[in-house]
């Protein structure tokens, strides 16, 4: 946290509270600070707080977040930290299982169709080497076509 800004950690501390409904009376439970300045914080009444306060209150949110410091207790905070690992993990299996179908039946699709692909790409070499021969043939023709009406 230390490479944030004391806007960027003010705006996250008030982002995380509202997020998981977390109270200045928590927070001040939570850590050495009163009730009346996180208030302040969270708030925004504050003009400028310290950098101290600001890094008190996010390590008391990172810790509540992570599950720690809540001995014996229920943690909804870890529940839904969980609950949207869990949930990122199963769009993530269905994205790994979509892109394993789509590879293995491009490769059908080519195994399928490799001749008309070979084909395909023989008929297109054939034609561009018809279509250089005949530009020789054009580029003589006008070579020559120059010459005589230079030569007139």
């Amino acid at each position: 946290m230390n490479d944030l800004t004391r806007e960027e950690k003010w705006d996250l501390i008030i982002e995380v509270v509202k997020e998981y409904n977390i109270t200045a009376y928590e927070i001040a439970k939570g850590t050495g600070l009163t009730e009346a300045g996180i208030l302040n914080i969270i708030q925004k009444k504050s003009k400028r707080p310290h950098e101290s306060s600001l890094n008190e209150i996010l390590n008391y949110l990172e810790n509540t977040l992570a599950g720690r410091n809540i001995a014996g207790t229920y943690n909804y905070f870890k529940k839904n930290i969980i609950r949207n690992v869990a949930e990122e993990e199963i769009k993530y299996e269905v994205s790994n299982k979509m892109i394993a179908q789509m590879i293995k039946d491009l490769g059908i699709s080519i195994n399928k169709h490799h001749s008309a692909f070979a084909d395909g790409i023989e008929k297109i070499w054939s034609n561009t080497e018809d279509i250089k021969d005949s530009n020789l043939l054009i580029n003589e023709s006008v070579d020559r076509l120059i010459s005589r009406l230079g030569s007139n």
